[in-house]
């Protein structure tokens, strides 16, 4: 019976002690149908506060649930929140990990929930503050001049005073002191040419960190350092050394390496000069010191050496018209007996009274006639008489089409000349390739080319290609290394005539060497220099021929291998012509060469000529949004687009990569938006990897704003590793940016104009993505709102799935 109902009858009846008892057992029987009271957390408290975390720690009861509220302090609502279940009574602790900002105090405060359902109120908000952290790295970010120092250090740029403090060094007393209120400080009054010992202490709120361990600095006027020149022709150079920030002005120095005297250039702001009026053929060195603005100035850089190219080696050095001689590398127009190259990339217009002889030139193997007032692109055909080539791709197949393939025996595969794997093949001086005789081979004239990389061994010939008869002690035709004295080419053939010339005696070296017999002329090259030649039989003798041999010789006379002359190092891009190549093909076939290939491991390829498709062949092509066709860096329309700076784009699909390389050409003006947000060229993914310009102008990083950077995000912006160009180069002239990512190296890197301007390493790779920006980024992060519309022209955007060579990126770059 329930309680109340009892209490009625009792009153009723008036049986009152009766009464009394019976509702006492009543009340105890019922007691669980009453709600309990859940009672409010209990012992709560901080067991440990560091500079971006802190655990927190409460009494729990067995069946309670528990809603744990923290923010910062002084914010009006409770953003943050975390509910625990627990089924055990005791003590429990709780991390709390969301990156706390180090000197910045915040309250928490606990709920519970009872098995009933009904609620505790909350705890009274307990309150602590994130300590500060001690400074684990101190760098010096430039000389400002002989007497001062910008220093810097990996603390937080705002919320935090720092003190520091210096001395000389071996000294005991701190003799300066100062406080910032970012992580920077210019440091002043130093004496010229002497160290001093630096030491940073954070200060919050309310605790101050240990100083740091010491860091030391030497204030000097720093010596730039010179960067190998580019854009070498027969006339001009163009010197470049690294931009040193807080300098005034730099002054250059050049000359012809045998001259005495220095031809001085004073005034210059930033890199890079352009050297004019220089002599074909002639070496010359160039050297920059920097000018403080304390009326210091460093010491010269050690030279820089390049030489001037030969007039001989007529090809353009830029879109134009064919009687213009600044178009051409020798700085006049083509004779009509010139063999002319035009540049990748370059348009040349014939004026209407140019003669057709001029333009007798190869193209795809055909001579070509420009009609008056025609634009063309051309260059020299290597096609022609091509019998056999082998560029060694994984395999030693014959990639000239006519299917002289070749068997492998004991050579292995490794790096080419540019680095890439599994391009060449090296032999250990018992090996060789072996390629089926056929009526092909059998030529009176010929032209044997390959790249050679000698190791030093004791035989006495090297031999790189030959072919050799039954019966005969003699190859027909044959080409090696002289190892006898210093290392030299060594090309024979039979009837005999022999030709020795050349030095190739430098060891673990690459050289292109060649081997040409045309009529009765023999000559041999090295990197496209003609070094020896000779009069030999115009006929050879092929008794019974037995095909070629690559990286041995054998002249026995039987099958088989037997005699020593094998080659000992790699091989590698071997070529057979039968007919004679000129000189100036010799030359381009070098220069062609060296250069790498760009097509291996690209993944788009956007030329923008006239939309955005991807002419890779892979099929990622691109969305536009805005963006308008314009003039291109060679002067031609519709093949660049055009960003406002407002809304426009390019989106496009894109596989992950954990290598990659992203090439560029852009241009733009001096960035002037100032809306906190940083200009993006590129970005995959949402903004794991970009290409942008680097700061604001009302930001700390107000100093470098209008500089190039690339940036790599491991698992938020907190995780971003940046590499940086310390010169402006938003300057509204055509620029070329390539930003190389290895994850399986930790380690990215920066080149602009063809130069490695900065590397960095990073912690862990960047997380997947599947989609490319072009003009913004996708950026997700709240706080951090920094992605920028660009504002500029880009064009002939790479990406490839493997870290280029600096000479494939030098090549790239070399392409304007």
């Amino acid at each position: 019976m329930h309680p109340s109902l009892l209490l009625h009858i009792c009153v009723m009846q008036r049986l009152r002690l009766i009464c009394v008892f019976a509702i006492l057992v009543q009340l105890i029987t019922h007691a669980g149908t009453f709600a309990q009271t859940c009672s409010t957390p209990a012992n709560l408290t901080e067991n440990y506060v560091g500079p971006n975390s802190a655990s927190i720690k409460w009494s729990t009861v067995n069946g309670v649930r528990y809603l744990l509220h923290w923010h910062e302090q002084g914010t009006p609502t409770w953003p943050n929140s975390t509910t625990f279940a627990f089924g055990f009574a005791g003590q429990f602790t709780h991390t709390l990990s969301t990156s706390l900002t180090e000197g910045t105090a915040y309250e928490w405060r606990m709920q519970a929930t009872c098995a009933n359902g009904t609620t505790s109120a909350f705890t009274t908000p307990r309150s602590f503050t994130a300590q500060c952290s001690p400074i684990t790295q101190l760098y010096t970010l430039y000389g400002a001049s002989s007497t001062a120092l910008q220093l810097g250090w990996n603390g937080q740029a705002t919320g935090i005073t720092y003190n520091i403090r210096w001395r000389m060094r071996n000294t005991t007393t701190w003799t300066g002191s100062a406080t910032a209120v970012t992580n920077t400080y210019l440091l002043t009054g130093l004496t010229n040419n002497t160290t001093y010992e630096w030491q940073v202490q954070p200060v919050c709120a309310t605790s101050t960190a240990d100083w740091s361990v010491s860091a030391f600095i030497t204030a000097l006027c720093d010596i730039p350092i010179p960067i190998p020149a580019t854009g070498v022709g027969s006339t001009s150079a163009v010197a470049h050394w690294n931009f040193i920030m807080g300098g005034t002005q730099y002054e250059l120095q050049w000359r012809a390496t045998a001259s005495p005297n220095w031809t001085t250039v004073n005034s210059l702001t930033a890199s890079p000069y352009s050297l004019t009026g220089l002599q074909p053929s002639t070496p010359y060195e160039y050297r920059v010191r920097k000018l403080c603005p304390d009326g210091n100035s460093s010491a010269f850089s050690s030279p820089v050496s390049f030489s001037t190219l030969a007039c001989g080696q007529m090809f353009t050095v830029k879109s134009g018209l064919w009687t213009d001689p600044l178009v051409w590398s020798c700085n006049r127009t083509p004779n009509a007996d010139d063999m002319v190259r035009v540049s990748a990339g370059h348009t040349i217009t014939v004026p209407a009274n140019t003669t057709a002889r001029a333009l007798s030139l190869k193209q795809d193997g055909k001579v070509v006639f420009g009609s008056p007032g025609a634009v063309l692109r051309f260059g020299i055909s290597l096609d022609d008489g091509l019998v056999a080539r082998y560029p060694f791709n994984g395999n030693a197949n014959d990639e000239s089409g006519n299917g002289h393939n070749g068997t492998v025996d004991g050579a292995t595969l490794t790096t080419d000349r540019f680095g890439n794997t599994s391009k060449a093949y090296t032999f250990d001086g018992n090996d060789w390739i072996k390629v089926s005789q056929d009526p092909a081979f059998q030529f009176n004239d010929f032209t044997l080319s390959a790249w050679v990389y000698l190791k030093s061994n004791s035989l006495p010939l090297n031999g790189i290609i030959g072919s050799p008869d039954h019966g005969l002690t003699q190859n027909a035709w044959f080409f090696g290394i002289d190892r006898i004295g210093s290392p030299r080419l060594y090309g024979h053939t039979h009837p005999d005539a022999y030709l020795y010339g050349g030095d190739v005696s430098s060891f673990d070296t690459w050289y292109h060497v060649v081997f040409v017999k045309s009529g009765t002329t023999a000559k041999e090259f090295v990197n496209g220099v003609e070094v020896s030649s000779r009069t030999i039989p115009a006929s050879l003798s092929y008794t019974n021929p037995r095909g070629i041999l690559i990286g041995a010789d054998d002249d026995s006379g039987v099958d088989g291998i037997a005699d020593i002359w094998f080659f000992y190092g790699k091989l590698d891009d071997i070529r057979v012509y039968n007919r004679g190549l000129a000189n100036a093909e010799v030359q381009h076939l070098y220069q062609t060469e060296s250069t790498p290939k760009l097509t291996d491991g690209l993944v788009a390829h956007y030329p923008f000529n006239g939309n955005a498709n991807d002419e890779s062949g892979n099929g990622h092509n691109g969305a536009i949004t805005g963006a308008t066709p314009t003039t291109d860096r060679f002067g031609v329309a519709d093949k660049a687009y055009n960003f406002d700076g407002v809304n426009n784009r390019i989106s496009a699909a894109t596989p992950t990569m954990d290598k990659m390389s992203v090439s560029i050409w852009f241009k733009g003006p001096f960035p002037t938006h100032i809306n906190g947000r940083w200009p993006i060229l590129i970005s995959f993914g949402q903004e794991v990897y970009a290409i942008s310009s680097f700061g604001t102008q009302e930001s700390q990083f107000a100093g470098y704003y209008g500089m190039i950077q690339a940036s790599a995000n491991q698992t938020g912006y907190a995780q971003k590793t940046q590499v940086l160009h310390s010169q402006v180069v938003f300057d509204d002239t055509w620029h070329h940016v390539v930003g190389v990512y290895d994850a399986s190296q930790l380690r990215h890197k920066l080149y602009v104009d063809g130069i490695l301007v900065a590397e960095s390493a990073f912690l862990a790779p960047y997380p997947a993505f599947s989609s490319l920006d072009i003009g913004i980024s996708n950026s997700p992060w709240a706080g951090y709102n920094h992605a920028g519309y660009y504002k500029g022209q880009l064009d002939d955007i790479r990406i490839y799935n493997r870290p280029l060579s600096p000479a494939e990126i030098q090549a790239l770059a070399n392409d304007k």
